[in-house]
């Protein structure tokens, strides 16, 4: 059964809604925005995947976001975080996804790319990872926790600003944008108004400085995705 459009566009709403319910007001926002990514995320991989292309596609955007995400992730471990923790997760999967997308033989990969080579990775880490901050709560090694949030949340902050900006570089130096999903554009630079919030609230500085210094980027890619399509539209 299709959903009307109607249905489409109030079941996010009734999600949102529904969440704030069920959550304490901070933490039902880092679940909105960890959904909000996520969803970004997940379309531009299906973007990739149904059209057999990403050639506008940054893959220094990915990876580096890739990289920024498995900080998050031990950042999130660290300080007992669950909408962090979560959102990392799901969110190491589905960028290793779109990298995997992007590497060569891209055809012979389209039915095995969640056995990639990324996808192991990622299962592996987050193992270890999550092993590593259970072993450290267990038994008490706050030193170590300390160190590892300080570190991570250092990690994550550079890497979240500097993957949101080679995109917006090839963006507007190819003055193409064809294969970037607008909706998927759309819901990261919702996201990182939604992230931002949720630093501000909960008192987690490096999550506010990073979103709020990503914002501009995510903004111009959208922004150039808008204005490329209607001038090629237009030719």
């Amino acid at each position: 059964m299709r959903l009307s459009n109607a249905a489409k566009a109030a079941l996010p709403v009734a999600s949102i809604g529904a969440t704030f319910l069920l959550f304490p007001p901070i933490e039902a926002l880092g679940f909105t925005a960890m959904a909000s990514s996520l969803g970004g995320a997940y379309l531009q991989g299906r973007k990739n995947r149904l059209s057999g292309k990403s050639d506008d596609v940054s893959l220094p955007t990915w990876a580096i976001s890739y990289t920024g995400d498995a900080s998050w992730y031990a950042y999130g471990l660290a300080t007992k975080m669950p909408p962090i923790i979560a959102a990392n997760v799901l969110s190491l999967f589905l960028k290793a996804r779109v990298i995997s997308q992007k590497m060569p033989h891209w055809g012979e990969v389209k039915k095995s790319e969640f056995l990639s080579v990324p996808f192991k990775l990622t299962a592996a880490y987050l193992a270890v990872a999550a092993a590593g901050a259970a072993i450290c709560h267990l038994c008490n090694f706050d030193g170590i926790l300390k160190y590892t949030e300080q570190l991570a949340g250092i990690a994550g902050t550079v890497l979240g600003i500097a993957a949101a900006y080679p995109q917006a570089f090839k963006t507007w130096m190819s003055k193409r944008a064809e294969d970037i999903s607008l909706g998927a554009q759309s819901l990261l630079m919702i996201s990182t108004v939604l992230w931002g919030a949720y630093g501000a609230f909960s008192g987690k500085f490096p999550i506010l400085f990073t979103n709020a210094a990503a914002f501009p980027a995510f903004a111009a890619v959208l922004l150039m995705k808008i204005i490329f399509k209607n001038q090629n539209q237009g030719q």
